[in-house]
């Protein structure tokens, strides 16, 4: 959860997908850890890699995110996201990498886009506050939307 600004003008960073599956959907940044990373070091060079900028980083919580499909409840997806605080966020960001593309947006910005992840704008105060926090949804997608 990269962040830049005050509470009153806070932007994101944002990542559209420009790849299958998920074509057009509009995420928090974010991407695997590999093999003996830790989950900071993961958090740096994926901002190194696919946005060009470097931060000081602070792991605030985890979100648990399961995916369900809204005609037969069948399981989509279930993920956990370690959820990283980037602030102090130094360089010139990628505007478009391979198989997708970044932005800063005001969370009033994300929630005008017409394919958005469920969950994206959602508990961003609670990351950005100074207790560790754990949080669980399910979200329910068309079939044809996923």
């Amino acid at each position: 959860l990269a962040v830049r600004g005050d509470a009153d003008d806070l932007e994101v960073l944002v990542q559209q997908r420009l790849k299958h599956p998920f074509y057009g959907y509009w995420c928090r940044a974010g991407g695997k850890i590999r093999w003996g990373e830790t989950v900071v070091q993961a958090a740096h060079r994926e901002l190194t890699e696919e946005m060009g900028v470097t931060a000081d980083i602070e792991i605030k919580g985890v979100y648990h995110k399961i995916d369900r499909r809204n005609e037969d409840g069948e399981l989509l997806e279930d993920k956990l996201f370690y959820m990283a605080v980037c602030t102090n966020i130094q360089g010139e960001l990628i505007q478009e990498f391979e198989g997708g593309r970044n932005a800063w947006m005001k969370i009033s910005e994300i929630k005008k886009q017409p394919k958005v992840f469920e969950g994206v704008t959602e508990g961003i105060d609670n990351y950005l506050s100074e207790q560790f926090h754990f949080e669980e949804r399910t979200h329910w997608y068309n079939g044809k939307e996923y």
